[in-house]
């Protein structure tokens, strides 16, 4: 039972009443928690945050100190009820980056990530590129211990290695030493999988070497072993060529041959890109290009999914280049409330343009007709 570690002589959260702040953003957004008034027996809604991305809203984390929102006023009597709908904190801590925050009541279930999966998911496929930042596993804790959390400094907790004083009861104190020992016995995992999503931002043989230098776990057995399993559970040729590319990567790194490591993983790419990617970026590049005046969302789809194909082939490429600004332009047309971000994707993907033309590219004629692209890129970025 996932509550047994919880469980204390007063196991129910206590505060003031409930401060919702306006606004919503891309990641961070609100809901409406119902629930029945213990006081006047009706049926209340109340908003609240159902996801909340630290790094995206700094200004929310002393707001969940606060603990302000553990509690949910009722509109017609005044009374206050305690809050059940469940929240999911992002970057709460480099230790801690992806915590789901429950009621104890949900926590005392056999299974309190039940029903939550979507959320999850859906907030995973949000974040896009920035949920290699993220890793898992998703942690759980209650309310009050989250709030308590978002007002420490998390990682040091878990890092230090003697006792942790937390000032105030001694039962919540007890609660938010589970949460530090529930992290710190996840922190091996945590670290495999941040190591391996770091493998996904290597672009060049120093990024190879850095990301070494960064996460000593890259050379250690469970990378190795994580990365093998891959290569039997591919679905296809193309999958099962990912998986064994990936697994040479890391074993000639690992021995200290980076350059040899880098030059087979650019020969796989190569490959991968004449056997696989290259038909897909073309069938998605038409697609694109045939949307530019249509859906600007599908046209944002599309986009997306083909950006990602360039981290394999074609990455210094006039058709690199334009998928971007075809893909920038789509964000600055698109409607809905989430404009800042939109546009921030805007700025983000022509300075991209931007590096990958200044770079160089493959092919000199290309390069040679730049120039243009270039300044339009340049443009766009101001108009945004």
């Amino acid at each position: 039972m996932v509550s047994s570690r919880w469980a204390g002589p007063r196991a129910r959260c206590r505060s003031v009443l409930a401060e919702v702040i306006g606004g919503v953003v891309s990641i961070s957004h609100l809901t409406i928690d119902t629930g029945s008034c213990p006081g006047c027996r009706d049926q209340t809604g109340c908003r609240v945050w159902e996801v909340i991305d630290l790094k995206e809203r700094p200004d929310l984390r002393s707001e969940l100190a606060g603990g302000a929102w553990l509690n949910l006023r009722c509109d017609r009597c005044g009374t206050t009820r305690e809050r059940h709908h469940p929240m999911l904190v992002v970057h709460l801590s480099p230790e801690a980056p992806i915590v789901l925050a429950v009621s104890d009541e949900t926590l005392s279930t056999d299974d309190p990530f039940a029903g939550h999966w979507d959320l999850i998911n859906g907030t995973y496929d949000a974040l896009g590129p920035r949920r290699n930042d993220v890793p898992g596993p998703v942690m759980l804790a209650p309310f009050d211990v989250v709030a308590t959390a978002a007002g420490r400094d998390v990682a040091a907790d878990v890092t230090s290695a003697g006792a942790i004083a937390v000032p105030g009861d001694a039962e919540q104190a007890r609660r938010y030493g589970v949460f530090v020992d529930m992290l710190r016995d996840s922190r091996a995992e945590r670290r495999v999988n941040l190591a391996l999503n770091r493998l996904l931002t290597v672009f060049a043989v120093d990024d190879l070497r850095a990301a070494f230098d960064e996460l000593p776990e890259l050379a250690g057995p469970e990378v190795r072993a994580r990365l093998a399993e891959e290569v039997p559970r591919a679905q296809n040729d193309e999958a099962r060529l990912i998986a064994t590319a990936r697994v040479e990567l890391v074993r000639s790194a690992t021995e200290g041959r980076f350059e040899e490591a880098w030059e087979r993983y650019e020969e796989r790419l190569l490959q991968l890109s004449r056997q696989h990617v290259g038909p897909r970026v073309n069938d998605l590049l038409d697609q694109l290009r045939a949307e530019q005046r249509g859906d600007a969302h599908r046209a944002i789809e599309l986009g997306e999914e083909v950006l990602e194909l360039f981290r394999y082939a074609w990455t210094q490429s006039a058709a690199h280049v334009e998928a971007l600004m075809l893909t920038a332009a789509a964000y600055f047309s698109a409607s809905g409330p989430d404009i800042e971000d939109r546009l921030d994707r805007v700025i983000a993907l022509c300075q991209r343009a931007i590096d990958v033309i200044d770079a160089g590219l493959d092919d000199p004629e290309e390069q040679a007709s730049m120039s243009s692209e270039r300044a339009r890129a340049l443009l766009n970025m101001g108009a945004a």
